[in-house]
Formats: structure tokens, sequence, C-alpha cells
């Protein structure tokens, strides 16, 4: 049974809630109530350091795509879905809305489109198609169409997914593989239809051959027609039979089982009085058939024959006809053609008109005369249906629906919901966040990132639109927008702009401004030299009144792309050689006065994206930044983290996501920021079903970029990447991306024995502490056990209760969750322990429990349990976490510790041993931190399990890894090069 998963959002036409990690509060004023639990409560003051936990605050709350199928339920449900099992539902006629992804019984999202949805019986069944992999050498092309149906028996709550039980349609006994179902109908007698071709393609061209009707039989399929096709549209005629048309192609039934019919090259298509030539009829492709004013009504358009292939017709739109006949299927099978300026796609028969959605709402009474109501009304998908007798709603996408109560004559918007323009993260001035929105405006965040008030409009001020990224030199921003003879500068926040003309650089694009040392301005254009390759950059230290050039060595066309002050008078420019395409570096140690060419890519293992030879050099060298440590790290490409601690001499390679296990996917590190000692890389990569979707990570580093370890970002909704980060006040972080999203992940713990996450396994008990909240005088909270993906009464024990603390008890207080044993197999489980104080303060806040399993799994591996990060230091301090198996072996097995990092930890015991017996009974494993006189910067140590059995899944068990971070006891050290520091 395939579930449905996904972030409920609540949007009414004027005010609603709004939830975001268990927290509900009214929409009105909201962020002001979660800045205030944010910085009051317990929740908070008991976060992780930053970059293991993110929420989001803004955006994000629908996947920002468009549907093709929608339907009302027998309750009254609306329900639009679409690509990938994205699913918009509303049980109050359109007034809020909920998103969700269907899933399969893996968890995972499903890969293709929901084309159609219909009503059969009392189930909800939709089909599911896309182009997958060809098997068994059913086709000489590498991809064949394939069709899934999806039943839902309880109103879209949950689905069932199963493959369409049949591959290959027969054409008098000659098979064709590819059956591809997009369409479905239910005959008036409820028999269920499906339709549509079968395909087949080559990863650039598909080839669509014939048409294939399908029918329901119980539970299973069977071919009731495969001919001329495609097949695209289906209704009942006025003496209650079935007409279907497609491609060539038109076709009648009595009752779904047999079908007549006929190719139109067979047929008197008439135009204007006259017999169309037999090769224009073969071109007509019918995409759309109703009865209506007693008569069949078909839409066509005219493909193109192949230049290459006169067999091959190319979908095009050479001809728009619409065809009527008051008896097509008689003798004279004579349609009789009207050609209209366009095609008007998504027919829906109102019974007294036919309503097409798409681009534009029109309306027609015979289905040849066509008016257009409303041009506003613009789904650009086929997410549009009949409500009731005489309503219609069109889906235009997650934040835009349409509903027409008159059969299509005038429209409303019921749905209206602009999550907010897209931000990318720039800086911090003070305890002011500035993001940047497309190519024109700044807009600043007072609340570490939590609301956003719009600014001024940059590109009016100065008339250039484009922005490279904001420098500050005090409270003052200077900017290049890649444009000749100017900067700009903006005194307040960038509400207004100013132009500092640079004389001299005339014809050149200047790629990013620098603050040096003392303040001095440094810009670097594009280089126009040719002989001798030289060009000027330009300095400046009185804030951009006077210019001085300086000569630097750069090649025609090459750009410096991001330039940095990284020390001293040490400036880092980064390019990439014009002629060969390599990563170089243009410095200067005297601060701008003069510059040289370096080259330290030249032996650094793995540049090369595809083939790891250094010597090719194959890199793009996108963004540079710098720790409080002086360590240097650069973006490279889309995949790779470079970096340098010595302030740019040599570099290394430490992360390249393009050689992990899933290189294939498309990765790419978005940001780089630092915060609280430790690196943070915002990563995002396509998802390993489907490329509609997006994965987000965090990549941290606690020991200056040498090691990296991978943290999940759990977004709202698939479609969102995360784009840009920043450190906020307080060292949190702030990460943005589309969807007009927002996430951020907060500072520091002040008491690293707090913890707001807790791991339990199943049939145990977990004591949560307490923390009195920052409230005066007697208080008390009141506590409830929430479910998640855990179940009240089968998974834990449903508790609530109330705990209170004096005046003067600053004491913490204990919450125990209970979990209930029900002896099935079953993957990991979480609830939520909900807390409140109500009084003066209004304080909420949650506690996350995560119930693993003790039966096992299917499959063979080790469970590590612990809660939260590990962290050791070289003081001595220790920490503890468990280890089990996740299901029975079939002999005694035994994990063996090592670790990559002896210098820096030690461990107890140095092996575990498990029966067949105990294996679900965790054993307990003791890291503890050894002190070292370096200045190595926090390390990241593996502590790594390797199994020996007799059972061969565990004897072939990949080793498992534990990380464990151990914290640096040594003072920070200045670092020197050739005399700059």
């Amino acid at each position: 049974m395939a579930q449905v998963n996904g972030l409920s959002r609540q949007i009414g036409p004027t005010e609603g809630i709004i939830i975001v990690s268990g927290l509900t509060i009214p929409r009105i004023g909201w962020a002001a109530c979660f800045l205030a639990v944010a910085l009051t409560s317990p929740f908070a003051a008991a976060q992780e350091p930053v970059g293991e936990r993110w929420q989001v605050v803004r955006g994000d709350n629908s996947p920002g795509v468009r549907y093709s199928s929608f339907v009302e339920t027998p309750s009254g449900r609306w329900l639009a879905a679409g690509p990938n099992g994205q699913l918009m539902l509303s049980d109050d006629s359109g007034s809020t809305w909920q998103y969700q992804v269907i899933v399969d019984s893996n968890g995972q999202p499903l890969f293709g489109d929901i084309s159609d949805m219909v009503v059969s019986g009392n189930s909800v069944v939709a089909s599911l198609v896309s182009l997958r992999p060809t098997a068994n050498g059913e086709s000489n092309l590498p991809f064949v169409g394939r069709t899934q149906i999806l039943s839902s028996n309880n109103n879209g709550n949950s689905w069932t997914v199963t493959e369409f039980p049949v591959n290959t349609a027969l054409l008098d006994g000659f098979p064709f593989p590819g059956v591809y179902l997009p369409n479905l109908f239910v005959a008036p007698n409820g028999q269920l239809l499906a339709y549509g071709s079968t395909v087949q393609a080559n990863g650039g061209v598909a080839y669509f051959i014939g048409g294939a009707i399908f029918r329901r039989q119980g539970n299973t399929w069977e071919q009731a027609n495969f001919g001329f096709g495609l097949l695209q549209s289906m209704s009942v005629a006025g003496n209650g039979r079935l007409v279907a048309s497609g491609f060539q192609t038109v076709l009648d039934s009595a009752d779904g089982a047999g079908w007549n019919g006929y190719s139109f090259g067979d047929a008197n298509m008439m135009l204007n009085g006259q017999l169309l030539p037999v090769d224009e009829r073969e071109a007509l492709n019918a995409s759309d058939v109703t009865f209506i004013d007693n008569n069949y009504v078909m839409q066509t358009q005219q493909f193109r024959r192949s230049d290459t292939d006169p067999g091959v017709f190319i979908i095009s739109n050479e001809r728009s006809v619409i065809f009527q006949s008051p008896n097509p299927f008689d003798g004279g099978r004579i349609w009789n053609g009207v050609q209209v300026p366009r095609i008007y796609p998504n027919w829906i028969n109102m019974g007294s008109r036919i309503v097409s959605v798409f681009d534009s709402a029109f309306s027609s009474g015979n289905g040849v005369g066509w008016s257009e109501v409303d041009d506003s009304v613009t789904p650009f998908a086929f997410s549009a249906g009949r409500v009731g007798s005489d309503d219609v709603v069109a889906i235009g996408n997650s934040d835009e629906v349409w509903q027409s109560p008159d059969a299509g004559q005038t429209w409303n918007k019921i749905l209206d919901a602009d999550p907010g323009p897209d931000l990318r993260m720039e800086i911090i001035v003070g305890n002011v966040l500035l993001a940047r929105v497309g190519n024109s405006e700044i807009w600043r965040s007072v609340d570490n990132g939590n609301t956003w008030v719009e600014g001024a409009d940059y590109r009016e001020q100065t008339g250039r639109s484009g922005l490279t990224s904001l420098r500050r030199k005090g409270d003052r921003l200077f900017a290049s927008q890649g444009s000749a003879d100017r900067i700009i500068t903006s005194n307040d926040l960038g509400l207004t702009w100013d132009i500092i003309p640079v004389p001299g650089s005339a014809g050149d694009d200047l790629s990013d401004v620098v603050i040096g040392d003392g303040g001095r301005l440094i810009v670097a254009p594009e280089s126009r030299g040719i002989n001798p390759p030289e060009t000027d950059f330009f300095t400046s230290d009185d804030d951009g009144l006077t210019w001085i050039p300086r000569t630097a060595p750069l090649g025609f066309g090459e750009v410096p792309k991001r330039g940095l002050h990284v020390g001293g008078g040490r400036i880092i420019y980064l390019f990439n050689e014009f002629s060969v395409f390599g990563p170089e570096l243009i410095t200067s140690n005297d601060n701008g006065v003069t510059w040289q060419r370096e080259d330290p890519f030249q032996v650094i293992d793995g540049l090369n994206r595809i083939s790891n030879e250094p010597e090719t050099r194959v890199i793009n060298l996108r963004d540079i930044v710098q720790t409080e440590a002086g360590t240097l790290v650069i973006l490279g490409g889309d995949s790779e983290l470079l970096v340098s601690h010595d302030l740019g001499l040599s570099w290394q390679v430490t992360l390249n996501l393009e050689a992990a296990d899933a290189a294939f996917l498309r990765w790419e590190i978005s940001d780089v920021v630092e915060s609280n000692g430790r690196l943070v890389a915002v990563v995002f990569r396509d998802s390993l079903t489907s490329s509609s979707f997006r994965e987000n990570f965090a990549y941290i580093s606690e020991d200056e970029g040498l090691t990296w370890r991978v943290v999940p970002i759990p977004v709202g909704q698939g479609q969102t990447a995360l784009l840009t980060a920043t450190v906020g006040a307080d060292g949190r972080l702030v990460a943005s991306g589309n969807n007009g999203s927002v996430y951020v992940s907060d500072a520091l713990i002040t008491d690293p024995n707090l913890t707001e996450n807790f791991t339990v396994r199943e049939g145990e008990s977990v004591t949560l502490e307490v923390p009195r909240p920052p409230a005066a005088g007697e208080i008390t909270v009141t506590y409830r056990l929430r479910p998640g993906t855990a179940t009240a009464g089968d998974d834990f024990v449903e508790t609530m209760g109330q705990l209170t603390w004096l005046a003067d008890d600053n004491t913490p207080q204990t919450v125990t969750v209970d979990t209930i044993d029900d002896g099935q197999p079953e993957n990991p489980e979480d609830l939520r322990v909900e807390f409140n104080l109500l009084g003066d303060l209004i304080i909420s806040f949650n506690y996350e429990v995560s119930i693993t399993d003790n039966e096992g799994t299917a499959s063979a591996g080790v469970e590590i349990i612990a809660d939260g990060p590990l962290r050791t230091s070289e003081d001595g301090s220790s920490a503890s976490f468990r280890v089990a198996l996740t299901r029975a072996p079939t002999d005694p097995v035994t994990l063996t510790l090592s670790t990559d990092q002896p210098a820096e930890v030690s461990f107890v015991p140095n092996s575990l041993g498990f029966a067949v017996d105990n294996w679900n009974q965790p054993q307990t494993v003791t890291v503890t931190g050894l002190d070292d006189p370096d200045r190595d910067f926090n390390r990241t140590a593996q502590v790594i399990f390797t199994a020996a059995s007799n059972d061969q899944a565990y004897q072939d068990l990949f080793p498992v890894i534990a990380y464990v971070v151990n914290v640096d006891d040594e003072k920070d050290e200045l670092l020197f090069a050739n005399g700059f520091e």
C-alpha cells in the first residue's frame, strides 16, 4: 500500500493557519509569534550545532508545479495530481488546500506523470505513464512506454500502486511493446477503460505506434482494441454508444469491449465543400471528440510528414479544423470541417456547451464556434474538470485555482497564494540580513531570516539590472553590476544606491569589488588586451572618488570572477584560463598594487571531474570564502570543494561529489559558510527516483575543510533546491532556495546536555529532560504525545500531563515515553512531545522522538543508535552509543572495530559479538578523545565496524561507519606565507 507523504498547508483566500514543524500559529502576526517562540523556548535553547537540523520559515509550502489531472470524489473532495505523484486536495470546495506526494511501498516518489484520474465505483483511479529502459530485448530502442495504475479506496488518503500487467499490445498476433495509456474513461455501464498507444524511444525521439484500448475485468486487464492511434479522447454519444478519437482514426463501441471504426484516409473529410486529399486526411490528429447539439464534434490538427520517412509523422499543427457529423458511422462516413484559428484543448462537455481551459477559458455551444470568456484562466495543463452539474474547476498550479459556477461562462479565482519571490542570501550588517531578489531588488530581514521586507528597486535608481555579491565596509555596501565605467554603493542597507564611476574601465565588465587593507576598493574588469596580454585593475583609497589603474596579466577575454582579501595585503581573484579552460589565480601581495598569475592547481588530484587526471585541469572556479582561522575554500565546478591552509599557495580537493556513490546524478554545491568554527556546505542533487525532484544536504566539516560528513536537509517539497546561504545573528545559518523558501539552522547549543531529539528502540522507554522555561513565578507546562508516523496505542502509550515549577525552582523535570513492541518488522517511526505554557508569554515547543524497530529488516545491516552527533575532546571527554544488528543472523556475527584516526580517538570494546538470539539487544561502545600538541582543528574520526560471520549476508556486508568529532584544545595560530599574513 503506497502512502501519502507531504507538508500540509492550509491557505484561505483571506486568512488561515500555517503549520510549521508542528507549531500551529494564526496566520495574522505569525512571524512575530514564531520569533518569540524561537528566542524564549527551551526548544531553541537546546539546538544542536548549526547545520545539524533545519526548519523552514518562509515559502516551500507548495510544490510549485503544474498538475495534469483533476477529479471530484464522491464525497466532494477535489483532487489534482501531476508529475512524480504530486497531489493537492481540498475538502471545502477550494477554500483551503493541502499538498502531498504519493510514494510507493518503499517510500520513494513515483517516476512519471499522473496523466488522468477518474472515479470508478467507490475508488479513485489514476494512470501514471513514463518511459523506462527496455527490458529483455523487447525493443531495438533503449526506452519503452510503461503504465502504472494507482487506486485509492479512501478518498485519496492512501494509494495502491500496481504495474500495468500488459507490456505488449497485439495486432494480428504481432507484438508491439511499450504499452502507454495516459487516459482513463468510465463507461455508462461502469466499465473502466484505459487508452493511449504504444511508444518506443531512443532518448531524443519518441515513436508512438498504434492506438490501444484496454478494459478492466475484475482485477485483470484485457486488450479491447489495437489499431490506428494514438488515441487521445473518449466520450458518450447521444445513443449511449462510446466514441474515441486519435491520430488518423475515430472509433465507436456499444460497451467498450468491441470497437468499430475507420481511418480518416477511408472517410469523407470535407473542408469548404471539398474532399481533403488522402495525404492530408492521413495526417489528421483528432485530439478531442464529443457529442453535442445532436452532432458528433471532433477537433483535429494536421501533422507533418517526415522529410526522410513518409511513414513517420511529426507532431505539429499545420492547420486546425473542427469536424462535425450527425452520424459519422453510417455508410457515408461524412464529416464537414470548419478551419479555426487555433486548438482549443481539453474539452469538457457540460451538456449545453463545451468548455476548453488551458492557456485561456473558451466556450462553445456547438463545438465549432468558440468565444474567449476569460484570458486570465491559465492552468497550462489538463488539470481542469467538471464539478457537480454546472461548475468547472481549473488548477493553474499549486497556488492558483479558478472556478466557474455557470458551465464556463464566468470565472472566479478562488486561490491566489503567492509564496513570495526567491531570495538569494548575501550578507549580514549588524542584525540585518540582506538578500537579493531577481536582478533588481535587495530585501531585508530584521528577525534572523523569519520574515522579509521588500527593498527599493536598484535597477530604477542605477539604470541597470544585475549585481555581484555585496561587499561591506562598515555600514556601507559596494557592488558591481557587470557594466562599464561604474560600481554602485549604498549607505542605508540597499534602500538607495549611488553610482561611482571608474574612469578607464570603459567597454569592460567589472567582475567583483574587493575591500582590501585599510578599506581600499579594488575592482577587476574583463581583459581586452591581446599582445601583450594585460589589462588594468583599479584601486581607490577614497571610496571611489579617485582611481589608480594597476596592470594585471590577464589574457584576452579572461574574466576574473570572485575576489577576496585573505589577510595582510594578499588579494586573490579566481579565473579560468581562456585557452585551456584551466583554473588559475590572479593575486596581489601588496594590497592590489602589483599583480601576478598563480597556478597552484597543476598537481591537484581529482580536479578533472570525469577522468581525475590532474594535467587536464578541467574545473570551473566559482567562488572563494575564508574561515576565521584563515582556511580558504573554493567552490569548484558543481561538485568539488578545494581547501588551502596556506592562503592559496597550495590546494587539495577534500570533497568531490562526482566521485561519490551517486556520481551519475547532477550535484551542485550551492554555497559554503562558516559558523561557530564549523564549515557548512549547502548541496542539492537530483533525486535517485526522478530528476524532477531534489534532495538537499548540509556537508559539515569541523576540521577546517579536511573531512566532511553529510546531514540530509528534509525540505517540505521535493521540487525545492537550496541555492544560497549566509550566517545570521548568533551564528544561525540561513539558506534560501526556489519556491520562495528560506530554511534556518540555529546556533550552537548553550548546554550540550540538552537535546530536543531522542531515539528509543521499540518496546523500551526513554526519559526526556525538560528545563524550566524562561518565565517568572510559578509556572505550569502541559505536555501531550502527538503521533507522527508512529500511532498511539500501536507504537507508543498515549500520555498527557503537566509539569509545574515553583517560583525559585530551576530544576529540570522529566517526561517518560513508553513505546510498544508490536512484533512487526517496520521502518523507524516518529512522534513528538508537544509542550505548551499559557500565561503572559505563550511558549510552545516540541521534542522529537524516533522509534527504531527491534524485529529487524529484510536485509542484513548494523544499526548505530545515538542521541545526536557524537563529540569527544582532546581533554579526554568521551561519548557513547549503542550498536545492534538489523535482522537475525543464521550464525553468530562478530563486529571488529577500527578507526581511521588512531591519534584522535580510542574506543572500548574492540569487538562486539552477536548470537542468533541476542542480535537485536544493543551493546554499548564508548569513544574517548586523545590529546596531541598540534593545532589540527576539530577532526572527524570514523569508527569502522567490519562484520565476520558464516551468514553470507553479514560476511559480505560493507563496513559500517559511526562518525565522531574530536574537538581540538589548542589555541588558534596566525598563518603566514611569503611575508604576508
